[in-house]
C-alpha cells in the first residue's frame, strides 16, 4: 500500500532542485563563514578533527587508545597502552612531542605530569561532545543555546543493559533529567532493558516531549513496536509531545516508514519523527557479514542520501500528521528539506532541525539565522560510560564526508557539495 505518497511535486522537481541549489548556497556561506572564522571557537576546536581526518593511521591509533581508556584505572596501565598505541612504528608526526612529555616523568618532582596531560586530554576532548551529568552544567548548556537562538534534546549516555538493577537505575536518572525545566530528552528503550512499564514511567513524566531512539537493525521493528503499544493506550493516545527517530540507511526504511505512517493517521494524534540517517553503520555491515545474512544497510554514502531526501518528501507531505524533525549535518540534506518545505507551503516555524552538540555549530547558527528553529541533540553522562560515543563522534567527525570536512577541511567545490544524489545512484 501506498498512501499519501509522491504527490504533484514530482511534477515540480526541477524547481525543486533548483531551490535546493539556492537555499544550499546561502547555506553553505553562511556555515563557512562562522566555520572559517579564527575569532570563533568552533575553528580551533575542529583543527585537530581536520588534522586527523588527513591522517588514517594517528586516526586510527588515537581511536584503539580511546576505546580501550575506560577499562584502565592505574598509572601503569594507562602509560603501557598509551606507548603501545602511539610509540609503535610508523612514527608519526607527534611521536618527538609525546617523547618529550614522557621523559617528564623521569623527574621525581613530575614523574606523574604525562598520566595527568592523558587523563586532562582525554576529558577535555570528552567535554566538546558531552555534558556532565549535573543540573547545574544541564541548565547551563539550556541557557547557553536559548541565547543562540536554539534549545536542547539531551540523552543520557549508557550502553545496552540487560538486568533489572542497572536498568531501573538508567530510569531513576532519567526521570531526574526529566524534572529540569524546559528540558526534552532522547531515550535508547535498550537502557531500560526495554521494558514497558519503565517506558511509561518516562512517558508520564516527559512534559517537554520524549523521542525514543532507534539502535541496531536487530532492534529496530521492536523498538517500533513498543513505542506504539504504549501511545495506543488510553492513559497515551492524546500523548502528542512523544517522537521516534527513523534511521534511513536501511535499505527497507520506505515500507518501515509508510507502516509508520498508516499506524499515525490510524492513532489520529500527531507525533514527531526524527529523520536521521544512521550512526551504526560500521557495526550493522560487521555483524551482518559475520552472521552470514544481508546487509541491512546501504553500502553507498549517495544511496543513504537519495534515501533520506525521500523520506524527508514523503514526511513533508504528511506534515498534517507528524511533526518533522531534520536530523542531518549535510548542507545538502539540510538544504534539500528546506526546499520541500517551501514549496508545499510548510510555514518555517513547522519544520526543526537538529544537530549534534559540538559537531554542528556553525551549521545551527547558519540555520537560524535562515528563520528556522534548531533543537541539539545533548549526550549527557560521565567520561567512563561516554567512551564509546565519544570514539563514534570522532570517527564520524574525522571522516571525508563529515561536517567539518565540509565547513572547512574540504576541496570540494559548491558544486560538488550541493551535488543531487540522484545523479550518482
Amino acid at each position: 500500500m501506498m498512501p499519501y505518497f509522491w504527490s504533484d511535486l514530482i511534477v515540480k522537481e526541477n524547481g525543486v532542485e533548483k531551490l535546493t541549489q539556492s537555499l544550499g548556497r546561502e547555506l553553505l556561506s553562511l556555515v563557512q563563514k562562522e566555520a572559517n572564522s579564527i575569532w570563533k571557537p568552533f575553528y580551533w576546536k575542529q583543527l585537530p578533527l581536520v588534522w586527523l581526518g588527513k591522517n588514517e593511521i594517528l586516526r586510527e591509533r588515537l581511536l584503539e587508545f580511546i576505546s580501550d581508556y575506560s577499562t584502565l584505572s592505574s598509572r601503569e596501565e594507562k602509560l603501557k597502552h598509551f606507548k603501545t598505541c602511539f610509540f609503535a612504528s610508523p612514527r608519526n608526526e607527534l611521536f618527538a612531542i609525546l617523547k618529550f612529555i614522557f621523559l617528564l616523568e623521569k623527574l621525581p618532582f613530575l614523574k606523574n605530569a604525562p598520566v595527568f596531560i592523558i587523563d586532562s586530554s582525554v576529558r577535555e576532548a570528552s567535554k566538546h561532545f558531552i555534558v556532565g551529568n549535573s543540573e547545574r552544567e544541564i541548565l547551563k548548556t539550556v541557557k547557553k543555546l536559548e541565547k543562540e537562538g536554539a534549545s536542547g534534546n539531551f540523552d543520557i549516555l549508557g550502553e545496552e543493559v540487560l538486568n533489572e538493577v542497572k536498568a531501573d537505575a538508567n530510569l531513576k536518572e532519567y526521570l531526574s533529567l526529566l524534572k529540569i525545566t524546559n528540558v526534552e530528552v532522547s531515550l535508547k528503550p535498550s537502557a531500560l532493558n526495554y521494558n514497558l512499564a519503565r517506558l511509561r514511567d518516562v512517558f508520564r513524566a516527559g512534559h517537554c516531549g520524549v523521542t525514543i531512539d532507534i539502535e541496531q537493525y536487530n532492534s529496530r521493528d521492536l523498538i517500533f513496536e513498543m513505542f506504539k503499544k504504549v501511545l495506543d493506550e488510553d492513559e497515551f493516545k492524546d500523548n502528542k509531545q512523544a517522537g521516534i527517530a527513523f534511521q534511513t540507511y536501511l535499505k527497507d526504511w520506505e515500507d518501515s516508514l509508510i507502516e509508520l505512517l498508516n499506524w499515525v493517521k490510524r492513532r489520529k494524534s500527531p507525533i514527531k519523527i526524527r529523520l536521521v540517517k544512521g550512526a551504526y553503520w560500521d557495526s550493522e555491515v560487521n555483524n551482518a557479514l559475520k552472521e552470514g545474512r544481508p546487509i541491512p544497510v546501504f553500502t553507498k554514502k549517495r544511496q543513504t542520501d537519495l534515501a533520506f531526501e525521500r523520506a524527508c518528501q514523503l514526511l513533508m507531505e504528511n506534515h498534517n500528521i507528524v511533526r518533522i524533525a531534520v536530523a542531518s549535518h549535510n548542507v545538502r540534506s539540510v538544504a534539500k528539506a528546506m526546499a520541500l518545505a517551501n514549496v508545499l507551503n510548510i510555514p518555517k516555524e513547522e519544520i526543526e532541525f537538529q544537530v549534534l552538540y559540538g559537531m554542528g555549530h556553525p551549521l545551527m547558527k547558519g540555520i537560524v539565522k535562515m528563520g528556522y528553529s534548531v533543537k541539539v541533540y545533548v549526550p549527557v553522562g560521565e567520561l567512563i560510560t561516554g567512551m564509546s560515543f565519544l570514539v563514534r563522534r570522532i570517527i564520524e567527525n574525522t571522516s571525508q564526508g563529515s561536517f567539518v570536512f565540509q565547513s572547512f577541511g574540504s576541496k570540494a567545490s559548491v558544486e560538488e557539495l550541493l551535488k543531487n544524489p540522484v545523479e550518482e545512484v
